[in-house]
């Protein structure tokens, strides 16, 4: 037993022994890399044999647990390909143990020239050969058993390296692509000489991950390079991912995160539909060459473009999102925003959704894709800011958004929809800008610069024979023409070339609205159009450079756009034109052109002129023929033979068209619209122009008229004809022309008043021969020129012949071969003989004014009297005798002038100035006429001038230097004629006179003396003795004290400024006393004249056309001033007083009031605020001519205005003190009517439209028997007593309204009884009041209730005789009462018999101490006799001798005569008593008498209290004109 299990331990012990060694034989064999290499390549054919694909094995080289080689794997498709090949792989073993298989862990797998081949055979085109190998695989491998629970693999590579590897994939059932080659075709690719490290290798499922580091290929068929591929990949079945991505693609770049989602890898094949990509980049450069080698585009390889790109992606190329994206592009182009696009890559039918953010676009980034004729536009916009958002088609989209570009701003909402027929594409939006600079955008500023809009648009079609469309804009500000336009709007619609619509504007300067529509279509173009115009300052708006300003409403209808084509009207009404200020209204302006029967007629018609042109004509022709005609004749005047026959050599030769235009004109009312332009030139009203024009094989113009007045400035022509005639043949240049030109009467400055002048001239051939004529009116001066002007070869000869002067009597004669040659064309005048003479006076011109230096022009002055030119020299009257030599030559080269020039016994207006000796000599290197003058007076030199003139300097052509001794100051009178005359005195002092000729500038400082001046405007004279400075832009006043005549004075401070004594401006105060402000008559000054002395200030300021004058004054004794009203009141004469009924219509102002004439102040501003005192006596001039008149004393306050326009207003009140009312009829009857005292005159702007309150009686003695009742009881009653006549005058100044009444105040009480019943009638009957008044007033004696019985030739009432009388009377009045303005001296005569000469009543009267102090007489001289009868009718006679008259002394207390005391000394009966008696006893008495004024008796009875509150009551009755803005100035 023991020998057995010893013989079984060594059996089991062998056994054991043998399995080791076989074991370990076996592993020791599977280390050595060939037995590796059999089992490998056995395996390989096994595994061939069940794949039914070709497995080879090269080596094989295992080392357990740590590293495992294989060399040439190769793997071949069913067909023999390869699919893939290993040539060399080496995998480092981590953990792996055959006790636990189930890990395998490699550290690092390195495949050295790996090779896959992804087929696709043509019959196979569903799958790939990788597909059918992963088949054979699972076939071979079976299905998996569900039931039993395996333990997962876990298998792990840690990095992977890739050398020299190769990845084919070939489509063979895709054709390639026509690119292949040039870009890479998905479906063909061979990539090669792949190199990459990748670590973090892991594998789940079907998902391989992988951190690849530096993976690199080429693609060899397109030369598509991958320089490097940097990422955390993740590959699936349904995407493939890599994070943190650094992908380099050729010279492009693109990070950080990719991501591609699909069904299956084949799906790239088709990546724009069927691969998803989700991408965020960071900033990644991207070149379009690059792009190119993926896109087959052939405008991608043209791009050579640079893109840096950042932003998020998301999608399929067919619909894809992004946010955040962020391009740059080019120098400065960048875009931001976020872009959905949908329909890619067919661009034509992708819808985009584009939101940009603030981005910007270089237009030099984008050149490349902007046409040729494109560019210049998108290069003025320079870099464009933009933000806002593109919807929709490349063909139908809606552009929102705002752009910023180097031209302005722009902002738009637009949908265009553009078609393949551009006559259907539509576009609708609105558009706004601003400050956008289109001029620079057109490239063309000289029209339209910026704009600044907000507009709607929508339209269909882009060709203007087929668009229409409707725009409604508002353009706050455009730039057009120079203007700045603003405020415009228009609505309107165009369609098929023609609009129809409306445009307004609003602008400061520009204001209109107008209407209509406008068809552009050549077949039947025409403007239908209705403007209303409001204002267009057409200066401001830059169409003229004068200041004009229309306004209008236009009606515009007319075919045609072409100047032949024109027919229809435009009619132009209630028109406004205005030019420097000045304003002429244009009711009707009609222009109108018609075309019938081969005729055309041209209208133009309004109440300034009608203009006709009517014949068979066109308009172009006639334009092209006249210019031609006009150069022909110009050649004439150059008179070159030469260049006239080369000119008709080549002139071509036409048909000549035949036709005729007639001219008529007729200046209806011209003046004024030719003021507005040329206020010197007036032409009379109804002045009648026509002529003619006719052209054929002759052209003929013929041009008359008459102008029976014309003036010009201070020329006026009165009857004037002229008459023109010309006529030439086409081809010919021979002219035959005769022109003339009569007047019968003329005033030409400084010769006055002239007549019968002609000027005639002929054309003929090579001459004109003219003749002219003038003669001074009222003087023996008359001048007849003749002479011919003919046509030398390059000159012009003038003749003088038979031709002569007569001046104050004397015959200047011109020597008779005298000629003046102009030649050279017009750079040298030769002067032979030309002399105009009168005895030993002579003036001469001889020699030559050349471009030779050697040919000099002298010209002589001798013995000429300076008396002759007193009729030439206007209100100046010059004496003494000139005698002056002057040598000129080289005026186009070296200049040389030698001058001397004497003056014996120069007077200016009987001053004499001195004898004038001066000398002048041109010194070239200096270039200046170097002046010396001297005037001397009695043997004294007063005035030495030296310097020189340098007329080429720019700025310092003067230097002269005065120095004054005593020299008369009327040497300054010239230079200040337009503010003062008469300028007498002397001065010492220093002056000197630089600057511009234009413009001298004088300095220096004179000491007047005995100085005197007259102001032209308020006619005053001044004298003064001090001194005056010169400044370069003013003279200088600084306390200056003149006097008046009377020694009053006044002190004057301020400038007189001037440019080169042009431009005299005034900025002078004064402050006077007492000082006499006014001295003129009525032929100076129509609106106020007389004498004035004041108290106050003034200011005057301004330019002597544009004077301000500002006056505050209180009046002085001595002031008379009348204010004439008469000239409005001549057209009523008769009508002008009416004795009206206050019951009945006022027919007395139904009569306009027109204003005959008015002074011209225009250019005036005048305010004079005067406070009126007593002191001043103020005439109302009604009707100067008949001696209607209220004159007298007032108080209150008057503004006086004058505005630039001329236009004279008052406003104020004034409250009569003292005066008296002159009541005329004609000038037959003058009735002086006493003021009652607190009468009021009052102004509210028009002097003639002022209001009046005013009481005035007219005190007449006379009998009361024609109106008491005579019961027979008693004898009749011839007393003679006093009857007043009221007179209360209210309203209208002019028209007044006028109440009558009888007083009688003065009647002996035992009277009274018998009066009643006639003072109840003429209470009671309005009618017998006035016949009563009339009668006293006019036949100074009442009348008979009832009747007007004055028709009586005999007795004691003969009315007639006494109306003779009157008349008498009245002339004798007015006679005495211009022996002194104090004295007023009246008579009362009743008739021419010898009885009523007796009885003639005289009345004295005289004012002392400013009219304060009244002496009054009356009465008779001679015998009063009192008839009356005692009870016994017996008639009792009493004659009284009465020469003293009534006596009385009446002194105003007050100076505006409120409180009056009176003294009276009384002759006349006054009593029944007396009368009956026959006795006559004087009377002595003494009254006071106190005035007031009241609207009720609490009025009254306040006056105690008035003179506590004096000023604010005084201003509350007063008219408040400080406040109407109407009296500002």
């Amino acid at each position: 037993m023991p020998r057995f299990l010893s013989v079984i331990l060594k059996v089991v012990f062998a056994l054991l022994l043998v399995g080791v060694l076989a074991v370990v034989g076996a592993l020791v064999a599977l280390r050595i890399p060939s037995v590796q290499t059999n089992v490998a390549q056995r395996a390989a054919r096994i595994l061939t044999d069940k794949l039914g694909q070709k497995v080879l094995v090269n080596r094989v080289d295992i080392r357990p647990f740590s590293r495992v080689l294989l060399e040439g794997v190769r793997v071949l498709d069913r067909r023999g390909n390869e699919l893939f090949n290993i040539g060399r792989a080496d995998a480092d073993i981590r953990l792996f143990t055959v006790f636990d298989p189930s890990h395998l862990h490699v550290g690092k797998l390195t495949l050295e020239e790996p090779r896959f081949t992804l087929l696709t055979y043509q019959d196979q085109p569903d799958s790939t050969t990788l597909d059918q190998f992963i088949r054979s695989v699972k076939r071979l491998l079976g299905p998996s058993d569900t039931t039993k629970v395996s333990k997962p693999f876990d298998f792990k590579i840690e990095a992977l390296g890739l050398r020299n590897g190769r990845f084919v994939l070939e489509r063979q059932n895709v054709p390639r692509i026509p690119e292949y080659g040039r870009t890479m075709d998905y479906a063909h690719m061979y990539l090669d000489s792949i190199y990459a490290d990748a670590d973090q290798l892991w594998f789940r499922g079907d998902t391989i991950h992988a951190n690849i580091t530096g993976l690199r290929t080429v693609d060899r068929p397109s030369g598509t390079r991958l320089r490097e591929l940097t990422s955390n990949m993740t590959y699936a079945g349904k995407f493939w991912e890599f994070d943190k991505l650094m992908l380099r693609v050729q010279n492009s770049q693109l990070s950080n995160y990719v991501r591609f989602e699909y069904e299956h890898f084949l799906n790239f094949t088709d990546f724009n539909d069927s691969v998803k990509v989700i991408a965020r980049l960071q900033p990644s450069r991207v070149y379009s060459d690059d792009i190119a080698k993926f896109a087959p585009q052939p405008f991608m390889r043209e791009l050579k473009e640079t893109v840096l790109i950042s932003g998020e992606a998301k999608g399929y190329v067919r619909n894809f999102t992004t946010k955040n994206l962020d391009i740059r592009y080019g120098r400065n182009t960048r875009v931001k925003g976020s872009i959905n696009v949908e329909g890619l890559p067919n661009l034509k039918e992708s819808f985009v959704e584009m939101r940009l953010q603030p981005s910007v676009v270089d237009g030099r980034d984008i050149r490349r894709y902007i046409p040729a004729p494109g560019w210049p536009y998108v290069q003025r916009l320079g870099t464009v800011r933009l933000k806002g958002q593109f919807l929709g088609f490349y063909n139908d989209f809606v552009a929102n958004g705002s752009f910023q570009t180097a031209l302005g701003s722009v902002v738009s909402d637009v949908n265009l929809k553009f078609k393949n027929d551009p006559r259907y594409s539509s576009y609708e939006g609105t558009v706004r800008t601003t400050g956008f600079q289109l001029g620079k955008l057109l490239g063309d500023e000289s029209m339209v610069r910026d704009v600044t809009m907000n507009g709607k648009v929508a339209g269909v079609g882009f060709d203007m024979r087929t668009a229409r469309l409707t725009a409604n804009a508002t353009i706050p500000s455009i730039w057009l023409n120079g203007y700045r336009y603003r405020n415009i709007t228009t609505n309107g619609r165009f369609s098929r070339e023609s609009f129809t619509g409306k445009l307004a504007a609003n602008d400061p300067n520009l204001q209109f609205d107008a209407d209509g529509s406008v068809e552009l279509n050549k077949a039947r173009q025409a403007f239908d159009l209705r403007a209303r115009v409001r204002k267009a300052d057409l200066r401001a708006l830059g169409l003229t450079r004068q200041s004009v300003v229309v306004a209008t409403t236009a009606d515009i209808k007319f075919k045609g756009l072409k100047l032949d084509d024109l027919l229809g009207y435009v009619r132009l009404r209630n028109s406004r034109l205005s030019y420097a200020g000045r304003t002429v209204p244009i009711d009707t302006l009609d222009m109108i052109s018609q075309y019938g029967r081969g005729q055309r007629q041209l209208t133009v018609r309004s109440e300034v002129l009608n203009l006709a042109l009517a014949g068979n004509f066109t308009p172009t022709t006639v334009i092209r023929d006249v210019t031609t005609l006009v150069g022909e004749y110009r050649l004439n005047f150059a008179s070159n033979d030469a260049a006239i026959a080369d000119y008709y050599r080549r002139k071509r030769q036409r048909p000549l068209p035949d036709y005729q235009v007639g001219l008529s004109m007729l200046l209806k009312r011209p003046n004024p619209l030719l003021h507005l332009f040329m206020p010197q030139l007036t032409v009379s009203d109804s002045t009648f122009i026509e002529g003619s024009f006719r052209n054929g094989q002759t052209s003929i113009f013929q041009l008359g008229g008459l102008v029976k007045d014309l003036r010009y400035d201070s020329l006026r022509l009165q009857g004037s004809e002229f008459d023109l005639t010309t006529s030439k043949l086409p081809y010919q240049p021979e002219v035959l022309a005769q022109a003339s030109v009569t007047s019968e009467r003329q005033r030409v400055p400084g010769l006055g008043a002239t007549e019968n002048f002609y000027v005639e001239g002929v054309w003929d051939q090579e001459k004109i021969n003219f003749s002219t004529s003038l003669a001074q009116t009222g003087t023996t001066n008359k001048a007849q020129i003749n002479g011919a002007l003919a046509f030398l070869a390059d000159a012009v000869k003038i003749t003088f012949r038979q031709s002569g002067v007569n001046v104050l009597g004397k015959e200047w004669t011109i020597a008779p071969d005298n000629s003046l040659v102009i030649s050279g064309g017009g750079r040298e005048f030769d002067f032979q003989n030309v002399t105009l003479s009168n005895g030993g006076q002579s003036i001469s011109a001889q020699g030559f004014l050349s471009e030779n230096p050697n040919k000099p022009l002298a010209l002589t002055v001798k013995d000429f009297e300076l008396t002759t030119l007193s009729g030439l020299t206007g209100g100046q009257k010059f004496a003494g005798r000139v005698n002056a030599l002057g040598t000129i030559s080289g005026v186009y080269g070296p200049l040389v002038i030698n001058s001397t020039l004497k003056v014996d016994s120069l007077q200016m207006d009987n001053v004499l100035i001195g004898d004038v000796q001066g000398r002048g000599d041109w010194d070239n290197a200096l270039r200046r006429l170097a002046v010396n003058l001297d005037v001397a007076r009695e043997q004294q030199r007063v005035v030495a001038v030296t310097g020189y003139y340098a007329p080429g300097e720019e700025r310092q052509q003067l230097n002269l230097t005065g120095i004054l001794d005593n020299a008369p100051i009327k040497l300054a009178q010239p230079f200040l004629n337009t503010l003062f005359r008469d300028l007498n005195g002397t001065a010492v002092g220093t002056l000197r006179l630089t600057g511009p000729l234009s413009a001298p500038v004088l300095t220096g400082n004179l000491d007047v003396s005995n100085g005197q001046l007259t102001f032209i405007y308020l006619g005053t004279t001044y004298t003064f003795s001090d001194r005056i400075r010169f400044l370069e832009d003013r003279i200088a006043l600084q306390n200056i004290t003149v006097r008046d005549p009377q020694g009053n004075t006044g002190v004057v401070n301020g400038n007189i400024y001037e440019q080169g004594f042009q431009n005299m401006r005034l900025d002078l105060n004064a402050t006077y006393r007492k000082l006499q402000v006014l001295n003129t008559t009525r032929k100076d000054n129509e609106l106020y004249f007389g004498q004035a002395y004041a108290t106050g200030t003034a200011v005057v300021r301004g330019p002597s056309d544009n004077l301000f004058i500002n006056v505050t004054a209180r009046s002085e004794a001595g002031t008379r001033v009348s204010l004439p009203f008469d000239n409005a009141a001549k057209a009523e004469q008769a009508k002008y007083i009416k004795f009206v009924n206050r019951n009945l219509p006022d027919t007395a102002r139904t009569a306009p009031v027109q204003v005959a004439g008015t002074s011209d102040l225009s250019g005036i501003r005048l305010n004079m605020n005067l406070d009126i005192t007593p002191d001043a006596y103020v005439e109302l001039l009604l009707d100067e001519s008949t001696g209607d008149i209220i004159r007298g004393t007032a108080t209150g306050q008057l503004r006086l205005n004058i505005d630039t326009r001329g236009d004279f207003n008052m406003y104020g009140q004034v409250e009569i003190v003292r005066g008296a009312y002159n009541f005329t009829l004609q000038g037959l009857v003058n009735k002086e009517f006493v003021v009652r005292p607190g009468g009021v005159i009052s102004w509210n702007g028009d002097p003639l439209a002022g209001e009046m309150n005013v009481t005035a009686t007219y005190t007449q003695r006379t009998s009361l028997a024609p109106i008491i009742y005579n019961t027979g009881s008693g004898p009749t009653n011839t007393a003679v007593v006093p009857v007043t006549a009221v007179m209360n005058l209210t309203g209208p100044l002019l028209q007044p309204i006028i109440k009558l009444n009888l007083e009688f105040n003065d009647i002996p009480s035992s009277l009274e009884g018998d009066l009643a019943p006639f003072l109840s009638a003429i209470r009671n009957d309005e009618q017998e009041l006035n016949r009563q008044v009339f009668s006293l007033v006019v036949f100074r004696q009442l009348t008979p209730i009832g009747s007007l019985a004055v028709t009586r030739l005999q007795g004691e009432n003969n009315a007639i005789g006494n109306s003779l009388g009157q008349i008498i009377s009245t002339q004798l009045g007015l006679l005495t009462s211009q022996i002194d303005p104090n004295l007023e001296i009246s008579f009362n005569l009743n008739g021419l018999t010898a009885e009523d000469i007796q009885a003639l009543q005289l009345r004295l009267s005289y004012s002392f101490l400013n009219g304060r102090l009244r002496i009054t007489r009356e009465g008779s001289f001679g015998n009063n006799t009192v008839s009356g009868s005692t009870s016994g009718t017996q008639p009792i006679a009493s004659a009284q001798t009465s020469v003293i008259g009534d006596l009385s002394m009446e002194y105003y207390l007050r100076p505006d005569g409120k409180f009056r005391a009176k003294l009276r000394y009384e002759t006349t009966p006054r009593d029944l008593t007396s009368f009956t008696q026959g006795v006559n006893q004087a009377r002595a008495g003494v009254s006071l008498l106190h005035t007031e004024q009241f609207d009720t008796f609490r009025e009254l009875f306040s006056r105690k209290r008035l003179r506590r509150r004096d000023q604010n009551a005084r201003k509350a009755r007063e008219l408040q004109i400080d406040d109407d803005p109407r009296t500002v100035m």
